[in-house]
């Protein structure tokens, strides 16, 4: 990245994923669509810090528990999830609309830091030259704060 496109103070990054994450990771298919998406606001404290995320569709076969089609309204068939002994759950980082990969706050969220940051999870997740990467990142223009009553 160009030292002249953004200023010093803007040219850092955070970036997080866990041991299990990076299992994720390892785990998808070749040739998986990825995406970085954001930013996204959280606030610590009284400050506004946006964060981006990489993340991957989620594993439709945890949530879609029940097929519509066989439905069986005799209670007497129903089972519990007991008694089916074990059953894979999904983790923390896999929820229902996507599956969490890393994360990553940055001085000032531009696609080029945005694309640093990827090179930089490529050095520890090997798993990821082989991935496609969608970058859905935006710019925001301000922060909106809305004091409390």
């Amino acid at each position: 990245m160009n030292d002249t496109e953004l200023n010093e103070s803007d040219r850092w990054l955070l970036s997080a994923q866990s041991h299990l994450q990076k299992k994720l990771l390892q785990s998808l298919r070749k040739s998986t669509t990825l995406y970085v998406d954001g930013p996204n606001k959280v606030y610590l404290m009284d400050n506004c810090i946006e964060y981006v995320g990489l993340f991957s569709n989620p594993k439709s076969h945890y949530y879609e528990k029940y097929d519509d089609n066989n439905l069986d309204e005799d209670f007497e068939n129903w089972e519990s999830e007991w008694d089916r002994r074990y059953e894979k759950r999904p983790n923390i980082h896999e929820q229902q609309h996507e599956t969490v990969l890393a994360l990553s706050v940055f001085g000032k969220v531009y696609r080029k830091t945005a694309i640093a940051w990827i090179s930089h999870l490529q050095e520890t997740n090997p798993s990821l030259h082989s991935a496609q990467v969608l970058f859905r990142t935006k710019q925001a223009t301000k922060t909106l704060v809305t004091p409390l009553a």
